[in-house]
């Protein structure tokens, strides 16, 4: 997994990706890791309604817990 930078360019008035960087080396499985406590881990994000109250009825599939 790679991070692909952009960079703007005001030529164009947009974002074109900025290739010109060294590649780093991730371990995925960090990264899956953290994705999965986002998800439905301890760091998971419950949804909030409009007002900023959490969904309290929120569920996950049981397939993807």
């Amino acid at each position: 997994m790679t991070v692909i930078p952009t960079r703007y360019y005001e030529s164009i008035n947009q974002n074109y990706i900025d290739s010109d960087w060294t590649h780093t080396c991730r371990d995925f499985s960090k990264v899956r890791e953290w994705a999965s406590s986002r998800y439905n881990g301890e760091l998971a994000v419950k949804p909030r309604h409009r007002n900023g109250t959490v969904w309290e009825d929120y569920y996950l599939p049981s397939e993807v817990v």
